[in-house]
């Protein structure tokens, strides 16, 4: 079975005729909501939006601030974060309520609001919630857009790449609407790093590379690690 490569994926979303991030949907009454959730990996986030760049597409990133795959505030990623908001996408919060053991959700996402300002030196202007599907929990936080507002999220203007699945949808369809009226479209960068395939073994094996590399080169000054540097990238790759 097949899905869009990322080479496909940027075919299609150029047949719209407005691209918009999700800050700014409220100004239009037509075109395409672009927008990616970043679950596993900063690093396929980056590798997307220098293609989107090249293509001249706009698009809304959400971070996680409590991912345990990936440190938005590294300086390499908030180097990168900073260059992808003044190339003009935006960089959303993407909140997981079920990192916090307490049931005070509205608390939490207050703290990470100000965390993310603070830290990542952005400005934020809207935020999706982490697996909302399998939480059930949403929130609704004033001067802050809501990439779940139910005027860009109901069964008419909105499509996921969820598992790879588009639930029925036809995403070309979905994209001549947005010609229209307001579609949003959500899509994960790990699955277009499958190179079309519906399945997750070569973007996993990419990621293992990539932390291989970030290993690599944190204890590449270390005497011993140079001495046992051969074997161990053996063991593990």
């Amino acid at each position: 079975m097949q899905f869009i490569d990322i080479y496909k994926y940027i075919e299609l979303v150029k047949k719209a005729q407005n691209i918009i991030c999700v800050k700014d949907y409220k100004k239009h009454n037509r075109g395409l909501i672009l927008r990616h959730d970043v679950d596993e990996s900063l690093d396929f986030a980056y590798e997307l939006y220098q293609i989107e760049k090249e293509n001249k597409v706009k698009s809304t990133f959400y971070i996680l601030l409590t991912s345990d795959l990936y440190n938005p505030f590294s300086l390499k990623n908030r180097t990168r974060l900073k260059e992808m908001v003044e190339s003009g996408f935006e960089i959303g919060l993407h909140f997981d309520p079920m990192a916090y053991s307490n049931n005070q959700m509205l608390k939490n996402f207050k703290q990470e609001m100000e965390m993310f300002e603070k830290y990542l030196n952005i400005k934020l202007y809207s935020y999706s919630m982490h697996n909302p599907s399998i939480t059930g929990e949403y929130i609704k936080y004033p001067n802050l857009i809501d990439a779940y507002s139910s005027d860009i999220f109901n069964n008419e203007c909105y499509i996921s790449d969820s598992t790879f699945s588009f639930r029925g949808k036809d995403l070309k369809e979905y994209i001549e609407k947005s010609n229209n009226q307001l579609i949003q479209l959500l899509i994960h960068a790990d699955h277009l790093m499958s190179e079309g395939e519906i399945s997750y073994r070569k973007p996993i094996e990419k990621m293992l590379k990539n932390y291989l590399k970030k290993i690599d080169d944190t204890y590449f000054v270390n005497s011993i690690y140079q001495k046992e540097r051969e074997e161990i990238l053996k063991l593990i790759g």
